[in-house]
């Protein structure tokens, strides 16, 4: 990964498993700040103790509950993002095979 030092950041799917990671990374990495974007909200608000980030590193993550096939959702998230990392997807076979066409529409 390139340096992300002093840039802003946005990660799609960014309460799933790896998205939860690589927002810690890219704090880690020196990013000012990271915008975590997803359909939920994540799920270390209100258990610290799932929170590999110290209170300081924290408050450079802002956390937006918002739908990626929703382009106002979209515009609000990626305000000022100078970096974004497109890693939202449906989970589960049920999920995709039920919205297959919504599903892959905002990856075209």
């Amino acid at each position: 990964m390139s340096s992300v030092n002093g840039l802003r950041c946005a990660v799609t799917g960014g309460s799933g498993f790896v998205g939860r990671r690589l927002v810690e990374m890219l704090v880690e990495q020196g990013a000012l700040k990271v915008v975590s974007f997803d359909i939920r909200p994540s799920p270390t608000l209100g258990h610290p103790e799932l929170n590999f980030l110290s209170p300081e590193q924290e408050k450079r993550v802002e956390y937006v509950v918002g739908d990626i096939s929703r382009l106002d959702d979209v515009l609000k998230a990626f305000e000022g993002a100078q970096v974004v990392f497109h890693i939202a997807a449906a989970v589960g076979p049920v999920s995709r095979a039920r919205n297959a066409p919504e599903t892959n529409a905002p990856h075209v």
